[in-house]
Order: C-alpha cells, then sequence, then structure tokens
C-alpha cells in the first residue's frame, strides 16, 4: 500500500492526528499537504467522502472524512473562507510564553554560533552565521518587548532569560570590540 493510500485510509477511520498519520505513513509534512490537496480534489469532482476536516474529538485534534459539501457547509457554518483554518487566537500568557521561548531558543542558536566562529576566526561562512544569530536574538527580543507581561510570570524566570540576555549581550559586544 503506497503512502498516500495509508493516508486516505487514516483519514476515513477519523481518528487519527496529524503526527499519528505522519509517522505512521512516514511522510513529510509537505508530502502529508500534498495528499491532503489531492484528497480535496478528488471529493470536489468525484462527491467521495474523502474530504479531510480536522475536527477536535475528546480533546484531540483528529482528521475525518467528510464530502465536498458537507466541509463547505461547515466551513460556512463557521464563517469561514475557503482558504482559512480555525485557529483560536491565543492568551496573551500564551504569547509571553511563546516569546519567551523563542528568546531563549535564539539565546542558545546565538551562543552556538559565536563559540563556532571563535573556534575558526577565518571562516566567512561563520561569521555570518553568527551575525544572522544575533539578528535572531534582537528579533526575538523586539516580539518579547511587544508582549504584554502576565502578572502570573515568575520574577525569577525573567531575571533569568534576562541574565542570558546579558551574557550573550556581552560576547556580541566582546567580538565587535575584536573587530570580528
Amino acid at each position: 500500500m503506497n503512502k498516500q493510500q495509508i493516508v486516505a485510509n487514516m483519514v476515513k477511520e477519523g481518528t487519527h492526528t496529524r503526527q499519528e498519520i505522519l509517522e505512521k505513513a512516514d511522510c513529510t509534512p509537505a508530502a502529508l499537504a500534498g495528499y491532503f490537496s489531492s484528497m480535496r480534489n478528488a471529493a470536489q469532482f468525484t462527491d467521495a467522502p474523502v474530504y479531510p476536516v480536522e475536527k477536535e474529538i475528546d480533546g484531540r485534534k483528529v482528521f475525518t472524512a467528510m464530502t465536498f459539501e458537507d466541509a463547505e457547509a461547515r466551513r460556512a457554518q463557521l464563517g469561514l473562507d475557503r482558504c482559512e483554518v480555525p485557529k483560536e487566537a491565543k492568551s496573551p500568557k500564551e504569547r509571553y510564553e511563546a516569546a519567551v521561548k523563542r528568546v531563549e531558543k535564539c539565546i542558545n542558536a546565538a551562543n552556538k554560533a559565536v563559540e563556532r566562529f571563535n573556534n575558526n576566526p577565518e571562516s566567512e561562512e561563520l561569521k555570518l552565521r553568527s551575525e544572522k544569530a544575533e539578528i535572531e536574538f534582537r528579533l526575538a527580543q523586539i516580539g518579547l518587548g511587544r508582549c504584554e507581561v502576565p502578572k502570573e510570570a515568575e520574577e525569577v524566570e525573567e531575571y533569568e532569560l534576562m541574565d542570558k540576555n546579558t551574557k550573550l549581550e556581552d560576547k556580541i559586544d566582546s567580538l565587535v570590540e575584536d573587530g570580528q
């Protein structure tokens, strides 16, 4: 059985999440999107109940299959354009937590990039990668600065993050001072 058929069967079962489908079919997210597109086209032009729709059932987001007409009626009921996907708005706390995670990820990436460049200062590629990591870090800081800080955010976490920021900024400043 080919991967597309595995995906179609799992969607028809209506009990599998995106991750489960990806794992069982052993395909990439891009390939899965292509399979879903083929299924939507088949549903539209053949009236077959193979249109993949993501629904929340028992707290899990699973894919189910329906006819093209049923899927269009569902979209109209939800007030969506044909190309929109329903998304729940993130709370200020969730946005803040995501921004903090992004800053932490960028700090780690920038630290590694600076370290690699320090180990091989002649490498133009490593120099550019460290500059890119620095830019990503600064963009993440800007994004975090735009977030509303929830009252529940612990001061300890904020100080730890500020300490990591300061250490990275010191490393970057020392590279600039050394003319690298």
